[in-house]
């Protein structure tokens, strides 16, 4: 129960939409993702989610995170791409048995090496890190429109 959270990661406050950082582009990419179902073994993770269960922050805060390149050949496809990571998360903040879909699959292990890269501030419950399952994540690489 979220009560029982000593501190929550902020994410936006009940009724705020997140911020829409996506170029014109990415903004067509993932409409047109969102109307296709998650694959089922990522829609289970994400409907047995710790956070759903326990009504944490959906978005944990990242900690800390490498800067993002494109690998030289996905900068030469020259397009865009939109993903959807599933995950869990360590006591730690690591990112724990990730999967990814992209709007394009040749983004998809990148996708999976940027998420390596980042570290969450972990959830707490009683002064004590906890690992959490089924975190749903955006990302996307946009280029310039």
């Amino acid at each position: 129960m979220a009560s029982d959270f000593d501190a929550p990661p902020p994410g936006p406050a009940p009724g705020d939409a997140p911020t829409n950082t996506y170029a014109e582009g990415c903004k067509a990419l993932r409409a047109a993702l969102d109307q296709t179902p998650l694959p089922e073994d990522m829609q289970a993770r994400v409907n047995e989610s710790d956070i759903a269960k326990l009504g944490g922050a959906p978005y944990p805060k990242i900690a800390s995170a490498a800067p993002v390149q494109l690998p030289q050949e996905l900068r030469d496809l020259k397009q865009s791409a939109v993903c959807d990571l599933v995950f869990d998360i360590d006591e730690t903040g690591a990112p724990q048995t990730p999967q990814a879909r992209c709007s394009d699959p040749a983004f998809e292990a990148h996708a999976l090496a940027t998420l390596a890269a980042i570290r969450f501030e972990p959830y707490m419950l009683n002064g004590k890190a906890l690992p959490v399952s089924g975190v749903l994540m955006p990302m996307e690489f946009c280029v310039n429109d």
